[in-house]
């Protein structure tokens, strides 16, 4: 089925985990996605590093960017969009997953970590099943993280509680932020859903794009 994209070169691998994972389901937790599915309209956009289509699937209004290169050269407009910053799927040649791969994205993370910067100003941040010990955010660096630690939310698994969350940089010092523990993500999808706001991020990518194209 792929002999002709195996004999230009591309990655069997990559094909062969595209094919596995091009079917990916919520097995569990139904109740929670199908909350986190409501919040197309208020979501200004998610950046992931899964491989898989789930997010694009439930977030349909959404343009969805793979890697870094798409990332990074492409007009993005910051709002209504999907990063997947280690490659998605749709394009199996984007994964970030051999030696190799890593080795060429940390080449570029400077200019990663620059565009996180960027969206990080303009949007307070949850992470959802993200490890804030992940080099993606580790190299923002100290001093930025700091001054952006009141836009920054974690949430993880546990009993009911709020209190604080720390990265640690060494002998350097730690960044602390809000950390939120519940065993129902969905309650988090239904605070994000009563957000008050003026116009769907749809709306402002279209007015944005629109600017772009103007200028």
């Amino acid at each position: 089925a792929h002999a002709d994209e195996i004999k230009s070169g591309k990655s069997l691998v990559k094909i062969v985990i595209a094919e596995h994972l091009k079917d990916t389901q919520v097995e569990s937790k139904q109740e929670e996605f199908s909350k986190f599915k409501k919040l197309s309209n208020k979501l200004s956009g998610v950046i992931t590093t899964n491989y898989d289509l789930l997010i694009d699937n439930a977030l349909t209004s959404f343009t969805s960017y793979c890697g870094q290169d798409e990332l990074l050269f492409n007009s993005a407009f910051n709002v209504a969009e999907i990063y997947h910053i280690h490659g998605s799927i749709s394009k199996p040649e984007t994964l970030v997953l051999t030696s190799d791969d890593y080795a060429s994205f940390e080449e570029k993370q400077d200019y990663l970590a620059a565009k996180l910067l960027t969206i990080f100003v303009e949007y307070p941040i949850v992470f959802i099943g993200y490890s804030l010990q992940d080099p993606n955010i580790i190299s923002l660096g100290e001093s930025r993280l700091a001054h952006l630690r009141n836009r920054f939310i974690f949430v993880t698994r546990g009993e009911d509680s709020i209190g604080t969350h720390s990265i640690s940089f060494g002998s350097k010092g730690n960044v602390e932020m809000t950390k939120v523990s519940t065993d129902n993500f969905g309650a988090i999808y239904e605070a994000i859903s009563n957000t008050k706001i003026t116009y769907s991020p749809k709306v402002l990518r279209e007015l944005r794009k629109s600017i772009y194209e103007i200028s």
